[in-house]
């Protein structure tokens, strides 16, 4: 092998001797290869969705076959039972990979032979919890499959339990033929139960509803949900009546029985409909995500056919003169006849050279404007290369105005030292996706107070960078306007203050734009904090384990936001040794790891766990080495800011 500098005129060598049409493709063969693999990131998005979704009907699988075991326990018929369990044993083996409930259906499969209804619901109620939190059901992002998935795993199950309840302590009224007040007790505890879990189940029906655009899940679940509604409501009625009456004879609570066993009838009608509906849901989704990606990647391939043509014509275009001038000048020069013109016009820099070549000879074989013509040629070469240094001179201008706003945007955050000793330590790590970046935060002391703020807008680059602006802008009136507000109130402020900057609060303004936030308000005169989050959650180490507390489900800003619900302040009493963590979701949202799944919460709370014994910077520290291993090979992709501090 030769040295740097000679492998490397050898590759300049070859590249000269190409032809101009040649090198036009190859131009082309490179662009290609950004859009094949810009191609190949957008279906590896969409295989990731598809594989959530996925995992979600492995889990509704499994969920199903344990509502049937449930069913077939609470009818007291041991031969169905064996066979549903054998069922649900095959399914968690086929479809269970990296759920957890191996333990979980052995549980459940050794209480069958207690014979005993009662034994059966909670282990059953387990692995259906389980099999909800591990396989993505409760992470649904659709509203219909997402409150349908409610149904199933949480409102159904405890349904059918209550019901299993109230059977049981009315047929104990039954046998004894008397209604003392301690029974009377729990029938009336029972009875409220139950009214609670139909409420749930209401809201979660009507939620759902709203969320389903064509109406099709109205047309599936309407039926069986309307015979459930009228066989609960004939139940709880006559339970009331003969609650309040303060007696239950026999013949009544053989009544009453009977509805409540037409109620458990109808919930497991409902509840099968319900996982019916939800599997189409997720079956749906998959189906649409497979089309969207036929539609894009068929679209491209026109696309690319397009562009591929067009290259082609142009560089036919640019080829086919540039030889015929490259032949005119070859018999010239061998030949000395300065007849030879080359037959080619347009108004770009070939027709203006192939004027100049033609004039030229001209020249020549009249003996005369030589001098004249090449000076034109030189005139269009130093054209060329102007135009070239003004495209370079306007490419720096972008990269240095981008690095001018990164300037300003350091600007706008306040230093690390603005707290003094009105906290202990505190770290700050503000790492933007590009030059520029969406998350901002703000610290203020006032006394023994001290506030940090963090925002998350829309967006990361330039146009998040904007956004920071805007709240910058508006937040320092705020807090300046009203320094004992409590967190709550601030964000409410902002929110308010934002929508009437971007103009979201009248009919005209187009800006869908807004943020999500995080405030934490440390008082060290009563060594209490008080945080309130906007869609933006909170972890501290307290007490030898981390807490978390999740922010209020609303954003701030935003046209379309309909969720209006006021943010609610969570006061925390900080012991020595206490340690606060705040953090955007481009620390937590970043999909890795086979099969992928989101850094998450879990796996941060564990990475303090295992150093929290480290000054705050390296703990940080550890944080981004333990995401980048998550993260694998992909790069990331979105700002990323984490915020820790040790009030005292």
């Amino acid at each position: 092998m030769g040295s740097p500098g000679r492998r490397k005129a050898q590759t300049l060598a070859m590249l000269k001797s190409l032809k101009v049409s040649h090198k036009l493709l190859m131009i082309y063969a490179l662009d290609m290869v950004a859009v094949i693999f810009l191609g190949w990131s957008l279906a590896d998005e969409k295989y990731i969705a598809i594989n959530f979704a996925r995992k979600e009907l492995a889990g509704l699988e499994i969920i199903d076959h344990a509502r049937r075991s449930l069913r077939a326990a609470l009818s007291r018929d041991p031969d169905a039972l064996h066979l549903e369990m054998e069922n649900l044993i095959r399914a968690e083996a086929a479809r269970g990979e990296g759920m957890d409930t191996v333990a979980l259906v052995r549980s459940a499969a050794d209480q069958t032979r207690a014979a005993d209804a009662g034994r059966m619901i909670a282990p059953l109620r387990a692995v259906i919890a389980r099999v909800g939190d591990m396989s993505n059901l409760i992470l649904d992002p659709d509203l219909d499959s997402y409150y349908a998935m409610s149904l199933t795993i949480l409102r159904f199950p405890e349904l059918t339990e209550t019901l299993f309840r109230l059977s049981g302590d009315l047929e104990a009224v039954g046998r004894s033929g008397r209604l003392d007040n301690d029974r009377r007790i729990d029938l009336l505890l029972l009875e409220g139960r139950l009214t609670g879990v139909i409420q749930g189940l209401d809201n979660d029906l009507d939620a759902g509803l709203r969320g389903n655009p064509d109406g099709s899940m109205r047309t599936a679940l309407g039926p069986p949900y309307q015979a459930l509604s009228a066989a609960l409501s004939e139940a709880t009625i006559a339970m009331r009546q003969s609650l309040a009456a303060g007696s239950l004879p026999p013949d009544e609570a053989g009544r009453i029985l009977a509805a409540i066993d037409g109620s458990r009838n109808a919930a497991e009608t409902a509840w099968g409909a319900t996982v019916v509906e939800l599997d189409r849901l997720l079956r749906l989704r998959i189906d649409q995500f497979f089309s969207r990606m036929v539609r894009q990647f068929g679209t491209a391939a026109l696309l690319l056919v397009i562009i591929l043509t067009a290259v082609l014509v142009v560089a036919r275009r640019i080829s086919k003169p540039l030889a015929g001038l490259a032949e005119a000048a070859d018999r010239v020069r061998l030949t000395g006849d300065y007849s030879h013109r080359v037959d080619w016009s347009s108004g770009d820099e070939i027709g203006r050279l192939a004027t100049a070549f033609n004039r030229m000879v001209e020249g020549l074989e009249a003996g005369d404007e030589a001098k004249r013509l090449l000076t034109e040629l030189e005139a269009a070469q130093a054209k060329l290369l102007e135009n070239n240094a003004a495209l370079e001179k306007a490419s720096r201008l972008v990269l240095d105005s981008i690095g001018y706003a990164r300037k300003i945007q350091d600007g706008l955050l306040p230093d690390a030292s603005t707290l003094g000793d009105a906290v202990a330590e505190l770290h700050i790590n503000w790492q933007p996706l590009h030059q520029v970046g969406g998350d901002y935060y703000w610290l203020r002391r006032t006394g023994r107070k001290a506030l940090i703020l963090l925002a998350d807008c829309t967006g990361h680059g330039v146009p998040g960078a904007f956004m920071t602006v805007v709240v910058a802008s508006v937040l320092d009136r705020i807090l300046m306007d009203g320094e004992d507000l409590p967190p709550s109130q601030i964000l409410e402020r902002l929110d308010e203050a934002v929508r009437q900057k971007l103009r979201q609060d009248r009919p005209e303004g187009s800006s869908d734009d807004g943020l999500d936030a995080s405030i934490c308000l440390w008082d060290g005169e009563t060594a209490t904090l008080t945080f309130a989050g906007a869609n933006m959650p909170l972890l501290y180490w307290s007490g030898g384990r981390v807490e978390s507390i999740k922010g209020s489900r609303r954003s701030l800003g935003y046209r379309t936001g309909l969720d209006r619900r006021p943010f609610i302040d969570h006061d925390i009493a900080v012991r020595p040794g206490t340690i606060v963590y705040m953090f955007t979701d481009g620390l937590t949202d970043h999909v890795g790891g086979q099969p992928p799944q989101l850094f998450g919460r879990r796996r941060l709370a564990d990475v303090i766990t295992a150093n929290i014994d480290l000054p705050l910077p390296l703990q940080v520290e550890r944080m981004e080495d333990a995401l980048g291993n998550h993260r694998g090979d992909q790069n990331r992709r979105d700002d990323m800011t984490i915020i820790a501090f040790r009030p005292y």
